[in-house]
């Protein structure tokens, strides 16, 4: 990771109080502090579960971020562009009377040929070390307990690719200034969230070696649970997912789901008809067409044998197509 610039403000507000900026002079010297700040942050932010996604609105007057940036990309002044992006902020958070402020941190990096720029909001706890016998209190950044946080693949942007932004969703409607300072829309397509979904939780059965057994009791369970959230009319939550999917280890199974580049965000009703690829497998060219499930296979009706899928006590019906 190489840090291009970096910074900080300072966004004073408690709840239901007025806000006000204490804006930095200059941008910060990036030293080995700032690398080991950002690499921290940047983790905290990849793992944690609740993410949106999506694209530049195109009304740059009410949602100017994409304006901002062109800008910089001109004339590299990194200074002026967080002095904007921090007027934009403060008119946005006006709108969220609960919100609270912190220090907002700015930072344009690169890693793996990639360029992004990451805004997260940070607020101070107290911590203790011990040194020379000595107890000390010291404050320090809550990266732990980060709310409010984006991230903007400038390289995939600039690319014309239709999802280059993250950000943390949080709980409620708190967040929503936040997303809309990132000039963010993130209109949710169900059936497309939902495919991506299923496709990440085969990924992860595979990776985590699972049997076939093991595999058709897990995409069941995910099956009923997400049906139940669409007969309701329901929001997928991914830290409410994996807690209920996979108790024994949910920290890993949102990793996979809250992948910064791959993963899917919350918000959306799980469409049906895409969840029956967790149990339902389908085939079909010109001439025929086969779809069995799951069960199928565990109960071998339906195995394999070089390259060959054979159907076991097929139907009479079946059978009588080639007499």
């Amino acid at each position: 990771m190489t840090i291009r610039h970096i910074t900080y403000h300072i966004l004073h507000k408690e709840q239901n109080g007025e806000a006000k900026l204490e804006l930095n002079p200059s941008p910060l010297t990036p030293n080995e502090a700032h690398h080991n700040f950002l690499e921290t942050l940047t983790k905290a932010y990849r793992v944690r579960a609740g993410k949106g996604f999506g694209s530049f609105d195109s009304d740059e007057d009410n949602f100017p971020m994409p304006r901002f940036l062109n800008d910089y990309f001109g004339n590299d002044d990194f200074q002026h562009l967080t002095v904007r992006m921090m007027n934009t902020l403060l008119v946005k958070i006006q709108s969220q009377p609960f919100a609270t402020g912190g220090k907002v941190f700015i930072a344009h990096y690169e890693n793996q040929d990639s360029n992004y720029l990451l805004i997260a909001i940070l607020a101070d706890r107290v911590g203790f070390s011990a040194q020379n016998w000595e107890m000390l209190e010291n404050e320090m950044l809550d990266i732990e307990h980060l709310k409010y946080a984006g991230r903007i693949d400038l390289t995939a942007w600039q690319a014309n690719e239709t999802r280059y932004i993250s950000f943390l969703k949080g709980q409620g409607d708190v967040s929503v200034y936040f997303k809309e300072f990132l000039s963010c829309n993130d209109a949710l397509v169900a059936r497309e969230e939902t495919k991506k979904l299923v496709s990440l939780l085969e990924e992860f059965t595979r990776e985590q070696g699972y049997e076939l057994e093991q595999k058709t009791t897990f995409f069941n369970d995910v099956k009923s649970y997400l049906a139940d959230i669409s007969n309701i009319g329901g929001s997928f939550n991914t830290e409410e997912f994996t807690n209920r999917v996979y108790p024994s280890n949910p920290q890993l199974l949102q990793e996979k789901l809250s992948n910064v580049d791959t993963g899917v965000q919350d918000g959306f009703t799980p469409d049906k008809t895409a969840l029956k690829r967790l149990i339902t497998f389908v085939g079909k060219t010109k001439n025929w067409r086969l779809s069995f499930d799951r069960t199928a296979i565990s109960e071998g009706q339906i195995s394999t044998d070089n390259g060959r899928i054979i159907v076991n006590n097929p139907t009479l019906e079946l059978l009588e197509a080639f007499e």
